[in-house]
């Protein structure tokens, strides 16, 4: 095989039908800029049929292509949502769902904008879904006996349905709450800058198409 300065290479071949079976197919790969029948991208030396596929498949591993990607994907998920006025949406909200970006309500995040970032006013930011605690106890029991242990184990454990009880008792009294941003709820905060977010995002997705 030439040297392609690749780790790996891989790609399918049509074996003949009066191929004997089981017997491996010889082959020969080379570099061949002039008469090639299949190319390889660049970025991960995967080999394509057609050299468009291979050029399309570069760019789309590129850090612009990506950025252009999460782009298109924040302008389609604010012109989908469900636009909220600040003043009536009562609950935690983000800026874009990183770990410490929650705030208990739309002025909290406001005042954080103001006093500790100094950073302009946001059009917008986004409402967020509750999610109690909640664990399968029983199923992870069931799933760690399934990997680990031989077919007819689970009749073998003891008092399951006493454990399953006092599992579902004990999560009921758990009071540990967590928030999560919710792409359908866009809580409206400068109704002005919002319609020109909205404006721009109809822009974006438009020449993007």
């Amino acid at each position: 095989m030439a040297d392609l300065g690749l780790k790996e290479l891989r790609l399918f071949v049509e074996v003949p039908g009066d191929h004997p079976e089981g017997e491996p197919l010889g082959l020969r790969i080379e570099r061949n800029d002039r008469s090639p029948n299949v190319w390889a991208a660049p970025h991960n030396g995967v080999v394509y049929a057609k050299q468009d596929i291979a050029r399309s498949a570069y760019e789309m591993s590129t850090p612009e292509y990506r950025s252009r990607q999460r782009a298109r994907v924040e302008a389609s998920q604010l012109l989908k949502a469900n636009p909220v006025d600040a003043d009536t949406y009562f609950g935690w909200v983000t800026l874009n769902g990183d770990g410490d970006d929650y705030f208990s309500d739309p002025q909290e995040l406001l005042e954080w904008c103001h006093d500790v970032q100094e950073m302009e006013k946001p059009a917008y930011c986004w409402g967020t879904t509750e999610q109690p605690f909640r664990f399968d106890l029983i199923g992870h029991i069931n799933d760690h006996i399934c990997d680990n242990h031989h077919e007819d184990a689970n009749d073998d454990l003891m008092d399951v349905e006493e454990l399953s009880e006092f599992w579902d008792q004990w999560q009921a009294k758990q009071t540990v709450v967590s928030y999560f941003i919710d792409y359908k709820i866009v809580v409206v905060l400068d109704r002005a800058l919002f319609a020109i977010a909205i404006k721009d995002a109809h822009a974006f997705l438009e020449a993007s198409a």
